[in-house]
């Protein structure tokens, strides 16, 4: 079990600088720290916002704004469910942990 913890108000980690994301029909492949993860179109669309600038909040909230939901409306992104896919990338070493407060 981690120690790591993350909230949602915490500046998101940015990737690995070694981390290398290729394009692939459906999402995104990452390399990085001996792995190799396969992400959605919903994980691609998190990880090309995670810059080390905004909060976890403030990626589910971009998120929200660019996609629609099914009858064309709005639709509301989880920020918990963002903030586990986070700390998952994380876990997997293909993001920067956050620095440390201090």
């Amino acid at each position: 079990m981690s120690t790591l913890t993350l909230a949602a108000t915490d500046p998101a980690p940015r990737p690995r600088r070694d981390a290398l994301a290729i394009p692939v029909d459906d999402g995104l492949l990452l390399c990085a720290a001996d792995q190799l993860i396969r992400l959605n179109d919903a994980g691609a669309a998190v990880w090309d916002l995670l810059d080390g600038r905004r909060t976890v909040a403030e990626v589910a909230a971009e998120l929200a704004a660019g996609f629609v939901s099914a009858n064309g409306g709005p639709t509301s992104v989880d920020v918990e469910s963002t903030r586990r896919f986070v700390h998952d990338l994380i876990l997997a070493g293909v993001l920067e942990p956050p620095a440390p407060p201090t």
